[in-house]
């Protein structure tokens, strides 16, 4: 058989594979490539300050530059691999008749289909995690077994982050304020130069609660009464993507995300933790998914996705693997809050 070379493989990976992660395909839609190993990302600070006043009789008052510092980071190396032997071809594939009505150089490249589209899952699932980490701590901590923890750090204000306690949880009965919470917390993002906030995405247990509260209750009714629709106040919305949409009020479309993966001791984890809320404004923070360099002799270029395939013939083994360095990146760190209400 002929290995695939990379075209024909990213072909398939390109029109097989739709992704459907919802924080990385909403809140880093931008797509950047680097051909160096690093990916350099800038940070610019500064207050809004004013113009000064002068007489028009005096010379004029100089004032000084917004700073700006460069950060870079290597970004630790993905590369899943999977080994494809005969044997793994033998078997009747899902929905095929028994007795087999594919031959089993067919049942080969359906296989090498699936692992691809298995591989660039799992890649996509990492990217998930990144996007997560970086809107829920302004941090990704990266670590694996040949990779020591690094922090990679884009120093978001501590005014950005609050912990609930007592009769200011969600859940407490009649103290609960998580309208006023949200108001309040909105405004300490664009104090932080973070911009206005656009989106509330809630852990799986942030829901029930906020929606039993008084506070809520009153703003359903008045709604109501008003005869607007909050849009539905809200109408839930839900999709293959694991969030559920539903609906705004005010300047906040109010979003319930339930994503999992599988961490590496096999448990279920979420991406969002689930008594947390993540409050982001979206246009403020530009989020960006940055792509350094393929580190393979066979990568000509910068690439968001590199698959390539080889044979080993004794035994004989066809290896498949999909390689990428990425990092995602919040431009504005300031544009995200996070706060635990439960």
């Amino acid at each position: 058989m002929d290995i695939y070379g990379t075209v024909e493989l990213v072909e398939v990976i390109d029109t097989a594979y739709k992704p459907v992660n919802f924080l990385r395909n909403v809140f880093f839609p931008e797509i950047q490539t680097f051909d160096t190993q690093a990916i350099a990302f800038d940070r610019l600070r500064g207050a809004r300050k004013l113009a000064p006043f002068v007489s028009p009789c005096v010379e004029g008052r100089p004032v000084r530059r917004n700073g700006m510092t460069t950060d870079s980071f290597s970004p630790a190396y993905i590369k899943p691999k999977m080994a494809l032997t005969p044997c793994n071809s033998v078997s009747r594939a899902p929905g095929e008749r028994i007795g087999g009505g594919m031959s089993l150089a067919q049942r080969r490249d359906q296989q090498i289909e699936k692992d691809f589209l298995q591989l660039v899952e799992m890649i996509d699932n990492r990217l998930e995690w990144m996007a997560a980490q970086a809107l829920t701590y302004g941090y990704v901590d990266v670590v694996g077994d040949d990779y020591p923890l690094v922090r990679v750090d884009f120093q978001r204000n501590a005014l950005n982050a609050v912990i609930l306690a007592g009769v200011n949880l969600w859940s407490a009965a009649g103290t609960a304020a998580p309208v006023t919470n949200l108001t309040t917390w909105a405004a300490v993002v664009a104090g932080n130069q973070g911009g206005s906030v656009t989106d509330v995405i809630f852990g799986a247990n942030v829901w029930a609660a906020f929606s039993k509260t008084t506070e809520f209750k009153d703003l359903y009714k008045n709604v109501q009464v008003m005869g607007g629709p909050l849009p539905g106040i809200l109408p839930t919305v839900m999709d293959d993507e694991q969030k559920i949409y539903h609906g705004q009020f005010g300047q906040f479309r109010i979003w319930t995300y339930n994503g999992t993966y599988t961490d590496d001791a096999g448990a279920t984890q979420f991406y969002i933790p689930p008594n947390d809320v993540v409050m982001v404004a979206k246009q403020t923070m530009r989020g960006v998914q940055a792509f350094g360099a393929i580190m393979d002799h066979d990568s000509l270029e910068p690439a968001q996705y590199f698959p390539k395939m080889w044979k080993q013939n004794d035994p004989s083994v066809i290896y498949e693997m999909v390689q990428s360095a990425p990092l995602l990146v919040p431009r504005n760190v300031d544009s995200t809050f996070r706060a635990t209400v439960l």
